[in-house]
Formats: structure tokens, C-alpha cells, sequence
């Protein structure tokens, strides 16, 4: 009986972890390894200057780490990656905690356009990040870092 309940106990813990997912639109032609990044708050994702600047440095270091090195000011050789934020929801980690799956959940929606140094787009994709639990792995902050390493990987088309 323990056994059964350590078992769901952890199976619960690894699949309530933060998650995000990626749609590609369009694959990145070619494959952008530095960027400078753009974020866009569209209306209904409110967001303040503090929300907004812990987010460029989360995605910063999630791009970094995803193989993407991000530049303060563009460069020839680097791309422009606009993010434009629909939902950013942190929700309440003690009440995820409490109530996972019921209340609390933490919701990230956007959209990533990969533009040349002439504005042209050459690539597109959709980053969908949720975190439904508040233990292990069920911060905002980590929603935040799997989210980075998301747009990394749009980048670098390196999608798995």
C-alpha cells in the first residue's frame, strides 16, 4: 500500500512539473545562434516593468543554455527574436501546492517571430508554458527557464 502511494506520489511530481511546449509555424531559415531580443506585451497579458525585466533575464539565460547567445544590440550576424507575450499568469505556488490542477496554475502563451536585420521574418513558432503544482519543479521561475530553453530550440531548430 506505502509502495503504491510513493509510487503515485511521484508520478504526480514528475508530470506536474513546469511545462512548456513548442509549435512551429515556420522552421527558422537559417538556424538563428544570436539574437537580439524584442518583447512585446500584447493587451490581456499584464505584465509589469519588473515582470518584464525577470522575464528577459529568465529567457536570457534559458537561450544561453540552449545555445543561442543573446546580443544587447543587433549585430550582422545575430537575428531579432520578438516575443510577443498573449497570457503571463504566475499564478500562487502555495495554492498549486495545495490544490494542484484545481487552483493556483501558472500560464504562459506566446508567439515568437524570427525576423533578418531587414525585419523580413524567417521563422515562426508558438511557446506554451503551464505549471499546474507547487513542489518540486513548480515555481514560476522554472516555467520560465523551460520556457527559454523552448525558444532556444525554435531557434536553433533543434525541436524535439
Amino acid at each position: 500500500m506505502r509502495r503504491n502511494f510513493a509510487a503515485a506520489a511521484l508520478a504526480t511530481t514528475l508530470a506536474a512539473c513546469a511545462m512548456a511546449r513548442i509549435e512551429r509555424i515556420e522552421p527558422v531559415k537559417p538556424p538563428a545562434r544570436k539574437v537580439t531580443l524584442q518583447i512585446r506585451v500584447l493587451p490581456g497579458a499584464a505584465m509589469t516593468e519588473a515582470d518584464l525585466a525577470e522575464l528577459r533575464a529568465l529567457l536570457t539565460a534559458g537561450l544561453e543554455e540552449g545555445g543561442v547567445a543573446v546580443a544587447a544590440q543587433p549585430t550582422r550576424s545575430s537575428s531579432i527574436a520578438e516575443g510577443r507575450i498573449a497570457d503571463y499568469e504566475p499564478g500562487n505556488r502555495l495554492t498549486r501546492f495545495f490544490l494542484p490542477y484545481l487552483a493556483g496554475e501558472g500560464l504562459f502563451e506566446s508567439t515568437w517571430l524570427v525576423k533578418d536585420l531587414g525585419g523580413g521574418t524567417i521563422g515562426q513558432c508558438r511557446v506554451h508554458g503551464r505549471v499546474a503544482w507547487g513542489g518540486p519543479r513548480g515555481s514560476w521561475d522554472d516555467l520560465l527557464d523551460e520556457v527559454g530553453r523552448a525558444v532556444a530550440a525554435c531557434l536553433s531548430n533543434q525541436l524535439p
